[in-house]
């Protein structure tokens, strides 16, 4: 036989073999869609722009893990007008059912039977917000279960606010580019790895590896779209803080700054944010 012939007949033999391979595999799988709103209420703040209980705009990617903790991935591409619930597609295994549900990003976590950890699992130290009243975008990390109508924040918040300047024609920036927020007590964590256990009623965050006292928020936005403050959420770690000292920067080279300290105990829950207010331009004066 001519070996022409002979190759170009076992190519297409090998050609069928993958083709047959890939629909059995095809064959093991089924669409499976859900749709999550996400938890909040006035006091807290989740991955959003524009207000509590929102999603922004862009794809979304959430992990589906099954009662085996395979992971499988779904997307969203689109939410309705009102912000209020997107529905995420992809595929499982076939006769497998969702177990739980995780949010951050394109990363993929461990899961082992609703305890989450490595890959995703973090708090930066540094958080740079380029939308007015929202987060650093895909910083914020929430879980669900199948019975949830909406994802649930794992993390905490501080809040804060800055005036904003006219700086040219339609042309409007933060006065404060910068607030690096700091514990009083070296053993008091706003930052860091994580790994978070939802097995009970609620998501329960537990710090790993070697967590950061402090954690800094960015006003990275040139050109806010309203007239008003400038609000800004830092996500950290839930628990109880014995005094915050709070480094405010107004220049982007962090030469021009002062600090400013609370010695009040703070205590930051899940879902909930810390609202420090509309932070000072100056320092403040001492009798």
């Amino acid at each position: 036989m001519n070996k022409y012939i002979f190759s170009a007949i076992i190519a297409a033999i090998a050609a069928t073999a993958v083709s047959c391979q890939k629909s059995e595999l095809d064959d093991n799988q089924v669409p499976y869609s859900v749709a999550f709103g996400i938890e909040g209420n006035t006091s807290s703040k989740s991955y959003l722009a524009g207000g509590p209980q929102k999603w922004g705009g862009g794809t979304k990617y959430l992990r589906v893990y099954d009662d085996a903790n395979k992971s499988y991935s779904l997307t969203s591409t689109s939410s309705p007008d009102n912000g209020l619930t997107r529905v995420f597609e992809g595929e499982m295994d076939k006769g497998k059912l969702p177990a739980y549900f995780f949010y951050a990003a394109s990363y993929t976590p461990t899961c082992e039977n609703g305890v989450f950890y490595g890959n995703g699992c973090t708090i930066s130290s540094s958080q740079s917000v380029n939308t007015n009243n929202s987060c650093r975008v895909g910083q914020n990390r929430l879980v669900a279960k199948p019975s949830d109508s909406s994802l649930r924040n794992i993390c905490g918040f501080f809040k804060w606010s800055t005036q904003q300047v006219t700086v040219s024609d339609n042309v409007i920036k933060p006065v404060i580019k910068k607030v690096r927020f700091e514990t009083l007590r070296n053993n008091e964590y706003l930052s860091g790895n994580f790994s978070v256990d939802y097995t009970g009623d609620d998501p329960v965050l537990s710090i790993t590896g070697s967590p950061n006292t402090y954690v800094e928020s960015l006003a990275t936005q040139s050109a806010p779209k309203n007239n008003g403050d400038y609000v800004c959420y830092a996500i950290v770690y839930p628990g109880t803080y014995h005094g915050i000292k709070l480094t405010i920067y107004l220049d982007d080279a962090g030469t021009d700054y002062f600090m400013i300290q609370d010695p009040s105990t703070f205590v930051v829950e899940r879902s909930q944010a810390i609202n420090f207010g509309l932070l000072p331009t100056a320092p403040i004066p001492t009798e």
